[in-house]
């Protein structure tokens, strides 16, 4: 019977050695990890004049998978591809042009004195900022004629994109000769006014050479949090 039992002992911790059991541990992992981990398709749509781009669980065809996310919020959109994985800058690449809008927080206090300082202070405040664009021949905004004047005129802001607070994005679909033939340095763009600032200037050039709106922030739900162009609707 002592016999039995030791044969027994030894047999069951052969069975529990590590070295017997790990192909059966491997192929219960994997076999979990497949339960668990399901395949994701990107999905890259065309909405108005803005892209955006979603995550999505996926069992079969991407393209079967995008078309059949809800359409969030209702309104006309277009599928442009589907891709397999998550979602990536990388994605938009062909759409891209080589036009950028800027943005960086306002500065009226160069050309409006004391006064500029209480609207920087509001605009800082409402995260209001002032725009312009970059391209590759050209990078300019909206400026003041001559200083403490509302007359407004295609102002030089070459090097401004590389300043540390400053944020630019490249947008879809623009056509670059069009933006550039736009942009003529020194042109009076009008009186400065709440209906035309420098993001109305922006955003009048950009629409005109038909560049899209791209989203460039989103949360956790996979909605968007920040647009490059805000203006663009």
């Amino acid at each position: 019977m002592d016999f039995i039992c030791v044969f027994g002992y030894l047999q069951f911790e052969k069975i529990m050695n590590f070295k017997y059991l790990w192909p059966a541990l491997l192929i219960v992992v994997l076999e979990t990890t497949s339960l668990f981990a399901s395949p994701i398709a990107c999905c890259t749509f065309l909405k108005g004049n803005r892209i955006f781009m979603r995550s999505v669980r996926c069992e079969k065809d991407p393209i079967f998978c995008c078309e059949s996310v809800p359409r969030f919020p209702l309104t006309l959109r277009r599928l442009l591809r589907a891709d397999l994985g998550m979602c990536h800058e990388e994605i938009l690449f062909p759409y891209l042009s080589s036009v950028e809008v800027c943005s960086a927080p306002t500065r009226y206090e160069e050309f409006a004195g004391f006064f500029g300082i209480g609207l920087d202070a509001a605009s800082h405040g409402l995260d209001l900022k002032h725009a312009w664009i970059r391209t590759p021949h050209k990078e300019a905004g909206m400026g003041t004629k001559v200083k403490f004047s509302p007359v407004t005129q295609w102002q030089d802001h070459t090097g401004l994109g590389e300043n540390n607070r400053a944020k630019c994005h490249s947008l879809p679909g623009c056509d670059v000769n069009c933006v550039e033939d736009k942009i003529q340095l020194g042109e009076i763009t009008g009186l400065y006014s709440l209906v035309n600032t420098c993001q109305h200037l922006v955003s009048r050039v950009i629409r005109a050479c038909g560049c899209y709106d791209v989203c460039v922030a989103y949360n956790n739900a996979g909605f968007c949090m920040e647009w490059a162009w805000p203006k663009l609707k």
